[in-house]
């Protein structure tokens, strides 16, 4: 729904800022796309996640597709419940 209050949204909402940049890689402006599954930082905990549990894919980078990726559907629902449990602590932590 894009109401994360990253630094694109806090300037269409005429809050002023001292930089729109990303604060984890300072190299393009700072919007929920970007800050959660394209700045570099973001990109290396997921890849690290996928590594965790032993899985090599291509993430989609819009919220709802990532989360929905999140679904191994080799594991029962318990195993899945808890990994996107996960999904939702990865992303609060970005």
């Amino acid at each position: 729904m894009d109401k994360l209050l990253t630094r694109d949204n806090l300037e269409k909402r005429q809050i002023l800022l001292l930089s729109s940049q990303c604060p984890l890689c300072n190299s393009t402006k700072e919007t929920v796309q970007h800050i959660l599954f394209e700045c570099v930082v973001a990109q290396k905990i997921w890849d690290n996640c996928d590594r965790w549990i032993s899985i090599h894919s291509i993430r989609p980078n819009f919220a709802a597709s990532h989360f929905m990726s999140f679904n191994l559907i080799w594991y029962g629902k318990k195993v899945n419940s808890v990994w996107r449990g996960m999904w939702v602590a990865i992303v609060w932590e970005i």
